[in-house]
């Protein structure tokens, strides 16, 4: 399907043409053919385009290179064409946008059709479905990776061609885009606790805050707080890893017997964020309650 010119405003030749090739649509392929042949012949001529006082001429010449490659009926498909385009061209702007703006609605609901078709098949081509299990695994992601991964796409350079192939209409290609976008400016901003690696569960929290779909699949990231704390494990064990759990719930909550409940959690979360303020430093709720929560798991049992 022939594409829709990308103008902001078009012209009334292009409206007459863009109507011209809706009703008679051969006359695109008999123009690619007629050009293959006159350029396999080395021809100097060209076949004139529609409008143009040059293609009648062209059209009654029988000595020409592409008189020996015209079939009558093309010829006379090229006749009509020229016709019905001189017709429209002796309309009144008003007239001819009468005539143009039902081909338009008709092209993009074509586009629109045939670009869900396309989103369709990428995503419900198997060879491009992630291992979600293999991937929720890895201590971090990258920005690439986890859009792909929200979209259910193994990450690489196949999925990421067969995004590019898409169309322009093409949603999904477009929601790509936004969403590399806004994640790539949330970690500009700060906006996770190491923002160089940046965990599952981190981007599962931000792709549900941001109405970022996701696969069912890394739902249960929504709560894994090993993926947040993950790298301070590696780091820190045993006696170490419990005296800086410690100090968190000492400075958190210097005057609690008892293990803090959601609401004083959420107050706390609170002075976090704005002690971080203060500093020029950013954290969000979801950080922070983390890592809170994190502490807490190792609150003391009597």
């Amino acid at each position: 399907m022939r594409r829709l010119r990308r103008r902001t405003e078009r012209s009334a030749r292009d409206k007459i043409l863009e109507i011209v090739e809706f009703f008679m649509p051969d006359l695109l392929a008999i123009r690619q053919e007629a050009d293959a042949f006159l350029e396999e012949h080395d021809s100097e001529e060209s076949l004139p385009v529609l409008l143009s006082p040059e293609l009648q001429s062209a059209l009654d010449d029988t000595t020409s290179s592409l008189a020996t490659f015209l079939t009558p009926m093309q010829r006379e498909r090229l006749r009509k064409g020229n016709e019905l385009a001189s017709e429209l061209e002796q309309l009144s702007s008003e007239e001819l946008d009468s005539r143009y703006e039902p081909i338009l609605k008709q092209r993009r609901l074509e586009e629109s059709t045939v670009a869900h078709e396309e989103d369709a098949a990428v995503l419900h081509n198997s060879d491009l479905h992630a291992d979600l299990e293999h991937w929720r695994q890895l201590p971090f992601w990258t920005i690439d990776e986890a859009v792909a991964l929200s979209f259910g796409l193994e990450p690489g350079s196949a999925a990421l061609k067969a995004l590019d192939r898409l169309s322009d209409a093409s949603s999904l290609k477009a929601t790509h885009q936004k969403v590399v976008q806004r994640l790539s400016r949330a970690v500009e901003a700060k906006q996770f606790s190491d923002n160089e690696h940046v965990t599952p569960g981190e981007f599962a929290r931000w792709f549900k805050n941001n109405n970022v779909r996701y696969p069912a699949e890394l739902s249960d990231l929504l709560n894994d707080n090993r993926n947040v704390v993950g790298g301070l494990d590696d780091e820190l064990k045993g006696k170490r890893l419990s005296s800086v759990y410690r100090i968190i719930r000492s400075l958190a909550f210097p005057k609690a017997s008892e293990r803090p409940s959601e609401a004083e959690l959420a107050k706390v979360v609170n002075t976090v964020k704005q002690a971080a303020e203060r500093r020029g430093e950013k954290i969000d709720d979801e950080t922070a309650r983390d890592y809170l929560r994190a502490a807490l798991e190792a609150w003391p049992k009597h």
